[in-house]
């Protein structure tokens, strides 16, 4: 048996596979339980494109295959067509999808969700 050790030095975050490029990747959601994935409700992912992290978080009500579409229009991805250097995750959905941060022009980017303080740090480096 495994057992965590060090168990306050580190906070792991989870989320549901996108599959991006995947035609199948609604089936791989539902097996690892995306929770309400065609309902329209604010949406957040983790997504890498080689050495890249992208935090993306929408204030729009969407279900996760527009969410998802839209992230694979961005990178350039077609289902049946993935790309070995970008894929993502579902991170938490609804009223918790919440970001603070500076963007590129140092302009404040803050979307409050339901407006609930939850606060947790994802640091790239």
């Amino acid at each position: 048996m495994n057992k965590a050790v060090g168990h306050t030095n580190y906070w792991a975050q989870g989320g549901v596979s996108m599959s991006l490029g995947s035609k199948n990747w609604k089936d791989v959601a539902l097996k690892e339980k995306l929770p309400n994935p065609d309902g329209k409700v604010e949406r957040s992912a983790m997504v890498y494109n080689g050495t890249s992290v992208y935090l993306i978080v929408t204030n729009s009500d969407c279900t996760a295959e527009t969410f998802r579409a839209t992230i694979q229009k961005y990178f350039g991805i077609k289902d049946g067509e993935p790309k070995s250097n970008v894929n993502g995750i579902f991170l938490d959905g609804s009223g918790s999808s919440q970001m603070r941060a500076y963007d590129s022009k140092n302009k404040l980017v803050n979307i409050t969700g339901d407006g609930r303080k939850l606060v947790q740090i994802i640091t790239v480096n």
